[in-house]
C-alpha cells in the first residue's frame, strides 16, 4: 500500500521530468551534428555550419553563462540566478532551427509554416515549464536560458536568409526522428540525465579558491 501510495505521490512529476527529457543537450547536440552531417555532405554547406554554430554556439555559450554564475553569481545583481537553464535555452535554438529548416524544405504554406512554428514554440514553452515544475531552476534561471537560445536562433534565421530553398530526403527525416525520440525515450526510461553541473561547479570552486576570481581582496 505504501508503495502505491509513493508511485501517486510521484506521478505528478513524471510528466514535467520526462517533457525536461525533450531539452536534453546531449540528445539535441547529437541529432543537430547528424544533420549537420548530412548536410554537408549533400553539399549544402551553409546550412551545415548553420546547425553547428547555432546549437554548438548556444551549448557553449551555456557553458560559460552557468560558469560565470556559479563563480561571480553573488556578485550581479539578479537575484534568484544561480545556474541558468541549459534545457530551455537549447530546446529553443534546437526546434526553432528545426521548424525554420523545415518549412523551407518542404515548401510550406503560409497556414502550415505557421503550424510548425507554433509546434516548435509549445515545446519551448512546455520545456520551459517542465524545468519550473521539477524545480531544477527558478523562474529568472528559464528566462535567461529563454534569452541565450534567442541569441543563436536569431543568428540562425538571419543566415537561413541567404541559403536557397533546400531539400531533405524523407529517409532523412525519419532517421532525425528516430535519433532524436528514440534518444528522448532512452533517457527517460533510464532515468540519466547527462550534466556538467559538478564540472561547472568544480571550476568555479578553483576559480574562486585559486584564482582568487570574484573574491574578497
Amino acid at each position: 500500500m505504501r508503495a502505491g501510495a509513493e508511485r501517486l505521490i510521484d506521478l505528478p512529476l513524471a510528466v514535467p521530468t520526462a517533457i525536461s527529457g525533450l531539452g536534453e543537450s546531449a540528445l539535441l547536440i547529437v541529432t543537430a551534428a547528424f544533420l549537420a552531417g548530412w548536410f554537408w555532405v549533400s553539399r549544402q554547406h551553409a546550412m551545415a555550419l548553420g546547425w553547428l554554430l547555432a546549437v554548438g554556439g548556444c551549448a557553449a555559450s551555456m557553458f560559460l553563462v552557468k560558469l560565470g554564475f556559479l563563480t561571480c553569481g553573488h556578485l550581479i545583481l539578479a537575484a534568484g540566478i544561480r545556474s541558468p537553464s541549459g534545457h530551455t535555452a537549447m530546446a529553443e535554438v534546437f526546434y526553432g532551427a528545426a521548424a525554420i529548416t523545415l518549412n523551407s524544405a518542404l515548401a510550406a504554406h503560409a497556414r502550415s509554416r505557421l503550424v510548425g512554428l507554433a509546434l516548435a514554440a509549445a515545446v519551448v514553452v512546455a520545456v520551459s515549464l517542465s524545468r519550473l515544475m521539477v524545480h531544477a531552476h527558478s523562474a529568472p534561471e528559464v528566462v535567461t536560458g529563454l534569452a541565450v537560445g534567442a541569441v543563436w536562433l536569431v543568428g540562425f534565421v538571419r543566415l537561413k536568409r541567404k541559403v536557397p530553398v533546400i531539400a531533405i530526403p524523407r529517409a532523412v527525416l525519419i532517421l532525425g526522428l528516430v535519433v532524436v525520440y528514440g534518444g528522448f525515450l532512452a533517457v527517460v526510461e533510464s532515468g540519466t540525465h547527462i550534466t556538467a553541473e559538478g564540472l561547472l561547479s568544480h571550476i568555479a570552486l578553483v576559480l574562486q579558491q585559486s584564482a582568487h576570481v570574484c573574491t574578497p581582496d
